[in-house]
């Protein structure tokens, strides 16, 4: 039987609000966040969406969402450290506005499309090479062609940027 993901997006904080990069940064949820993660836990339980496991990363704010949606249906998540956004080492707490100030050259390759390890951190590809291996090491086996992903509109680059500035990487 094919094994079907959901990828769901931790609930807003005070730094996506204020349009800061988060990367590896501890931040919890903001109250809005808090009710966001309780909206997507009541919705999951009416459409009676059964899960098999819930893995989460281990920062609070995705911590904290995934402990609301597992309440609300009665399993406990598993961390997992691996699935942590992309690390932008010093962009972190900053805005684009201050990246591009303080790192212009990475920060105009990066727009560029190219593949930059973001402030010093990690590029696209670690985090992708990153995750899928712990994807892996889960055993799950083949993974249903349909999968649903519950995130911002920037569902492929939900874990590099915030969403600040009115610029979207």
């Amino acid at each position: 039987m094919p094994t079907t993901f959901y990828l769901i997006r931790h609930g807003e904080t005070d730094w996506n609000l204020h349009g800061r990069w988060q990367g590896h940064t501890d931040i919890p949820l903001n109250e809005d966040g808090r009710a966001q993660a309780q909206r997507l836990a009541a919705r999951l339980r009416a459409d009676r969406v059964r899960f098999d496991a819930i893995y989460s990363s281990d920062l609070q704010r995705a911590w904290e969402t995934a402990g609301v949606v597992g309440a609300a249906l009665d399993l406990a998540p598993l961390p997992l450290p691996a699935l942590r956004e992309i690390n932008v080492g010093s962009w972190s707490g900053l805005t684009s506005t201050e990246v591009r100030t303080q790192d212009a050259e990475t920060y105009a390759r990066y727009k560029s499309g190219e593949d930059v390890a973001r402030g010093g951190g990690e590029r696209f590809l670690d985090l992708y090479t990153r995750v899928v291996a712990a994807i892996e090491q889960l055993e799950l086996g083949p993974i249903n062609d349909t999968a649903h992903l519950a995130a911002s509109p920037q569902a492929p680059d939900v874990m590099s940027a915030p969403p600040d500035d009115a610029e979207r990487p």
